[in-house]
């Protein structure tokens, strides 16, 4: 977390730079320029094909690991538990013109969990793979052609694919059922540096 803040302070400053460096115009949205961006789901890689679209990559990779100890007659219990998440979300954000841009954007989100539990010589392990359409509304603001801030809400949310693995001394296969959610959905905001 302390890492994405100083990213997000570093964009900031550089994009207060840029934007003294050229004046402001009615839309200064990217026009077929590479960017990146750190947001508070992850780090993208988009490309402005147009004023008015974008299309990209959202990456987030997350890992955990705790320990807990549990008292037990006259010995302790220790489970060490773990955690590692990755997603990947391909992406295309459609934008209104404007000072600041209203935008669309629809992705397909690929996602991994996996949670390890071992205690002694037991150790459990659950794995979930799903996919995932999902759409957003957002507004952005771009200071210049090379830097901008948004933020987005989720709006529906189709998973199209969930399955889920436990493995024991007996491994098992799920196939989760299919689920669809509408309204305001989880949020994210981030920045995002455009090159020339």
């Amino acid at each position: 977390m302390k890492l994405a803040g100083l990213l997000i302070t570093a964009a900031l400053a550089l994009g207060t730079l840029t934007a003294t460096a050229q004046p402001l115009k009615t839309n200064t949205a990217p026009d077929g320029q590479l960017g990146i961006g750190i947001n508070t789901s992850g780090a993208s890689v988009q490309f402005g094909i147009s004023p008015s679209l974008q299309v990209g990559v959202l990456l987030n990779v997350g890992m955990s690991s705790s320990t807990t100890e549990t008292p037990s007659g006259g010995s302790t219990i220790k489970v060490d538990n773990s955690s590692t998440n990755f997603g990947a979300e391909i992406y295309g954000r459609f934008l209104f013109e404007g000072v600041v841009n209203p935008f669309v954007q629809l992705g397909l989100e690929l996602g991994n969990g996996s949670t390890t539990s071992k205690s002694g010589s037991t150790e459990q392990s659950v794995s979930r793979s799903t996919m995932d359409l999902n759409a957003y509304f957002g507004l952005v603001h771009y200071f210049t052609r090379q830097f901008g801030v948004f933020g987005q809400v989720g709006l529906v949310g189709i998973e199209i694919s969930d399955k889920t693995t436990t493995e024991s001394t007996v491994t098992v296969e799920t196939e989760n059922p299919t689920e669809t959610s509408f309204g305001i959905g989880s949020g994210r905001v981030g920045v995002e540096f455009f090159f020339n």
